[in-house]
């Protein structure tokens, strides 16, 4: 169940930065109408990039050198699926600023992730320590 909860917990960071990447890159571009796939491909990337994140960055405990291994490694093979599946979809034309507006997109949408998440931790864990408090108090 705490899986569960962590990979849609991931699913709907990932997805929400997904879409929000994609308007924006969109306007940028100036596109004036995308098709429909595009409603399927957003879900299904933030689907497997969460599978990726489950698996690579289970919600436990690892020491401080364990996590940037596994951060570097995550990044690298979330950005390699992204990329395929951005080419796959025609999300980017292969040239270099279409690549490397595509490597800016998933760095963005990588920090969001981790941003939103590191801050849904840290309050989580305050209001945890603060219950912890207050049945100290109580319990005395």
């Amino acid at each position: 169940m705490k899986c569960l909860k962590h990979f849609i917990d991931c699913f709907s960071k990932i997805t929400t930065g997904i879409i929000l990447v994609c308007a924006v890159m969109i306007k940028l571009a100036g596109v004036e109408q995308w098709t429909v796939d595009i409603l399927w491909h957003i879900p299904l990337c933030g689907a497997a990039t969460s599978l990726i994140t489950v698996v690579l960055l289970p919600d436990r405990d690892f020491s401080r050198r364990a996590w940037k291994v596994r951060y570097c490694i995550h990044f690298v093979l979330v950005s390699a699926f992204i990329m395929s599946a951005g080419w796959l979809f025609g999300w980017y034309n292969p040239t270099f600023i279409g690549i490397l507006a595509m490597m800016v997109a998933i760095a963005v949408v990588y920090a969001f992730a981790v941003i939103t998440t590191y801050l849904s931790s840290s309050r989580s864990a305050e209001e945890l320590n603060n219950a912890l408090e207050a049945r100290r108090k109580h319990g005395k």
